[in-house]
């Protein structure tokens, strides 16, 4: 049963609401004709807006919320939500919406609209829209509080943006997923998610048929996950609790080209991986991890691209990196700080898995594959425990080969910058101008020098939030060097840096270019820049 407490808008309450929802655009940003931009919000310039929709409805009460909201909506329908608070709410919607005239549910004033108790939103269709409402002090009816996909009909070009999830399902026991998505081309953005307690992956990406997925996950803010069952920190035994699920073993070596990029995670505490990738040809750019357990970690699937992102351990004891099974990989322009987890062949800056036996693998394997054919350039780690471990995983029994490092940067480590080298370096590997500096170079006496690591102190200076070279400090490269690891589309993404800058015809090596002027387009993530843009964050 739905029940429902509402502040119901009189004539004048109507244009005070409308005055309201005006002077937000404008203190947030300045309202254009059909999308919400945030020109305060530096460093994320890429698609970084929210739709502005005219209602054509609006509703207040049970009868009316179900006779408009449902799976027959025609397409231009925007149909809103009064302000009040909407308990046990329900609702399965959608219908044939197109690029111009989709059909949408929102509230209508921003971030005044709040569902709690046991409730559950579906969407099916095309050109589907859910907008602008927050969710706290209730549960999931059930197993996932959104699908995009009713009665196996998944959506397609449907929209999740401007969402606030807030401790949902906190006295729930039981696994859940806070969004299921089924469908092609969907985008879930803006939105806020924060203080998911219980068991169960906090946005799925599913994949029941193993085509691509097309998928974009933007602008996000994920926050606040602590480890299951009160514990002070999680235990290898935790697992399911990832916050991003990209696939499934079964159809992992299939594209999903699934695109995650400029969202912060933070403080996410839950299991050994933050996201979690099981299928081929995604993209992590631009993102940023703060103070949070684990790695981002290709678990399965080929051909992924790892760009841009920002990895801060900010002093948490067990911050991870990348860890990354399988071949074709693309690790450049990335950023990482004081990733701390000491005495482990699974944890670190960059990791390489070990894999199992070659005639092990088959349709659906669940194991390890062999690391192969990956790239590893122009990326700058600094205070970290194992910056890169090129043979993680003690119990596997093949090692990584055909790996290129060429051209990175490592300062300041804690302990040695190649750790677990028992077995020596990649066979068939290309290892070319790495500047590198800590402790010792690797933690096997009879290593102390290896061609391609120049083992040399680069006085890096704090500069614009994180460790930068003095400009003219480190060796250049140029571009047609930079070229030559032209692997897909590595050269494609190394004419800019971690900044956003272009790196012209000589570049430094590592994720910084120092001496560029342009202006920088990409920063660490703060909540600011992330999130909701209609509706002030205060209120969640």
């Amino acid at each position: 049963m739905l029940r429902i407490r509402t502040f119901k808008l009189s004539a004048f309450s109507t244009c005070v609401a409308t005055l309201i929802c005006i002077l937000l655009c404008v203190v947030v940003s300045g309202c254009g004709k059909n999308t919400l931009t945030n020109k305060t919000r530096k460093g994320v310039k890429e698609n970084d807006t929210v739709p502005q929709y005219v209602c054509t409805k609006i509703v207040d009460d049970e009868k009316a919320i179900l006779n408009v909201i449902n799976l027959r909506m025609k397409a231009g329908e925007v149909v809103c939500l009064a302000p009040g608070i909407y308990n046990d709410i329900e609702l399965s919607f959608g219908g044939s919406g197109t690029q111009k005239k989709p059909i949408v549910v929102k509230t209508q004033v921003p971030g005044t609209v709040t569902i709690s108790g046991k409730s559950r939103i579906r969407m099916t269709g095309t050109h589907v829209v859910f907008q602008g409402f927050i969710f706290q002090n209730g549960y999931s009816a059930a197993q996932s509080l959104f699908v995009t996909g009713v009665d196996d009909i998944p959506c397609q070009y449907c929209r999740i943006t401007e969402n606030s999830i807030i401790g949902w399902d906190s006295s729930n026991k039981e696994k859940s997923t806070w969004i299921a998505d089924h469908g092609k081309h969907n985008r879930i953005d803006h939105n806020w998610f924060s203080g998911k307690k219980n068991h169960g992956v906090l946005l799925n990406v599913k994949r029941s048929d193993g085509l691509p997925d097309y998928t974009v996950i933007d602008h996000n803010y994920f926050g606040n996950r602590p480890p299951a069952g009160g514990k002070a920190y999680p235990s290898f035994r935790d697992s399911g609790m990832e916050i991003i699920l990209i696939g499934s073993s079964r159809y992992h070596e299939t594209p999903s080209f699934t695109e995650v990029k400029y969202n912060l995670f933070e403080n996410i505490r839950a299991e050994t991986e933050v996201v979690s990738i099981k299928s081929s040809r995604n993209v992590f750019h631009g993102n940023t991890v703060r103070a949070s357990y684990g790695s981002i970690s290709n678990r399965h699937g080929s051909m992924n691209v790892f760009s841009n992102n920002f990895i801060l351990g900010d002093g948490y004891p067990f911050a991870g990196g990348f860890r990354l099974a399988d071949s074709g990989h693309i690790l450049v322009n990335n950023y990482i700080e004081k990733v701390a987890y000491p005495g482990t062949r699974n944890h670190g800056a960059i990791v390489l898995m070990s894999a199992d036996n070659e005639s092990e693998y088959e349709p659906g394997f669940s194991g390890y594959k062999r690391v192969e054919n990956v790239v590893i350039a122009h990326n700058t780690i600094v205070e970290s425990v194992s910056s890169l471990l090129l043979s993680g995983g003690a119990s596997k029994k093949l090692m990584p080969r055909n790996i290129t490092i060429m051209n990175n940067v490592i300062d300041k480590t804690v302990g040695p910058v190649l750790t677990y080298l028992d077995q020596g370096l990649p066979p068939g590997s290309t290892i070319s101008n790495n500047q590198v500096f800590g402790e010792e170079l690797t933690d096997v006496s009879s290593m102390l020098e290896i061609d391609g690591f120049i083992f040399k102190d680069m006085n890096l200076v704090q500069k614009n939030g994180f460790l930068r070279a003095v400009a003219g400090s480190l060796p250049l490269v140029s571009a047609n060097s930079r070229d030559n690891l032209s692997v897909e589309r590595v050269a494609e993404l190394l004419r800019i840096d971690i900044d956003g800058q272009p790196r012209g015809d000589k570049t430094d090596i590592g994720a910084d270019q120092s001496n560029s002027n342009e202006p920088t387009n990409i920063y660490p993530l703060t909540p600011r820049a992330v999130g909701p843009k209609s509706y002030s964050k205060s209120r969640i």
